[in-house]
């Protein structure tokens, strides 16, 4: 008798010991994507409310809801316009230009042809207080893909598809049959289908290969190399939450930077998102 009162006890205290560490797992386990959106949407609307009444509180309250946004997509590995896009104008209304528009370029990413994006992303980045004009380098990368942003992605294969397939049937009509089709329809065909295709096949290998950035440290300091003690500051005016770069490589907790116009510089990771 007492033996199976110690074996029970023994149970008991080996349950508990169970019950016990598994406690603080169950407390960290990740809120569902559901809860994540449903809170960060509250958030936002509570922050609309106070921002006449009290706008310190109202800001506090978009940086609250703009973290929520940012951990429902990291969380839960979720690639959506609308939320990086209601990530963005969260940021953006806390004050945080620099990361509204990391997320308005994820966003874009995307759908170029979104028109709240696009709009979205224009207006954050009227606010950006560095003004870097564009370079060779970039104005001929918006020359080739001048299309981005106005032809969706699917009428441009469209397009590239039904050039090659008429470009094909033109081909065999010439050969089977008596019709006469001029060889300048052939051209123009096989002309149209390359470039729809180079331009699809172009956009998507600079999109995988070309890292980009946005500083959102206000205090970042850019420097001739990646030592704060050894190189000296690369420019005059420091530069601005907003800035947009190309990531060239990384160094011992540095990024090396190309701007706009083709200028280089390093400054510390933690002052850059990558988009």
């Amino acid at each position: 008798m007492r033996t199976s009162v110690v074996i029970r006890m023994f149970l008991l205290a080996c349950f508990g010991v169970v019950m016990v560490a598994s406690a603080p797992a169950r407390a960290q386990e990740p809120a569902s994507a559901a809860d994540l959106l449903a809170g960060a949407e509250q958030t936002m609307e509570d922050a609309v409310r106070a921002a006449d009444a009290d706008p310190v509180l109202a800001q506090d309250l978009y940086a609250e809801a703009a973290a929520r946004y940012d951990r429902l997509i990291q969380t839960h590995a979720i690639d959506s316009v609308e939320l990086h896009r209601a990530a963005g104008n969260a940021h953006l209304l806390a004050g945080s230009p620099g990361r509204a528009i990391a997320s308005y370029l994820r966003a874009e990413r995307l759908d170029p042809t979104d028109e709240r994006t696009r709009a979205s992303l224009a207006h954050a980045r009227s606010r950006v207080a560095t003004a870097v004009a564009p370079g060779v380098h970039e104005r001929s990368m918006s020359a080739v893909f001048w299309w981005r942003g106005r032809v969706p992605r699917g009428v441009m294969f469209g397009v590239a598809a039904g050039a090659f397939l008429a470009f094909w049937g033109v081909a065999f009509a010439r050969l089977l049959t008596d019709v006469r089709i001029g060889r300048v329809w052939s051209v123009l065909l096989a002309l149209v289908a390359v470039v729809a295709f180079g331009s699809l096949v172009a956009e998507r290998e600079v999109t995988r290969t070309v890292r980009r950035g946005v500083v959102v440290d206000a205090s970042a300091v850019a420097r001739a190399g990646p030592s704060e003690a050894v190189y000296p500051e690369s420019f005059e005016q420091r530069l601005s939450p907003g800035v947009e770069v190309v990531v060239l490589t990384h160094q011992d907790g540095w990024v090396q930077i190309r701007l706009a116009d083709g200028r280089e510089a390093w400054i510390v990771d933690s002052a850059l998102e990558i988009v």
